[in-house]
């Protein structure tokens, strides 16, 4: 299990549609519904195949190909600053 929180800083708001994650800055990253259960699957420490795994039926392609997804996903969230693990 891999421990992730939010940036410090860092909060959550609903919108119409999904989630947006603000830094400190105000820097805003809006996300769908799949965005946010990632989140908040992510924030419970699963890692990136246990994610891809509890949301098999909403992913198209292989179980290798849907955990790169969320891994990816991730990582572009670490690396913009929004989740720290």
């Amino acid at each position: 299990m891999k421990t992730r929180s939010l940036a410090p800083g860092a909060y959550l708001a609903r919108s119409g549609q999904g989630v947006s994650l603000y830094d400190a800055d105000g820097k805003c990253f809006a996300m769908n519904k799949m965005g946010g259960s990632i989140l908040a699957l992510a924030l419970t420490g699963l890692s990136a195949e246990g994610i891809a795994d509890a949301l098999r039926h909403y992913f198209n392609g292989t179980p290798t190909q849907s955990r790169d997804e969320v891994a990816a996903w991730l990582d572009e969230m670490e690396a913009s600053g929004f989740l720290h693990s």
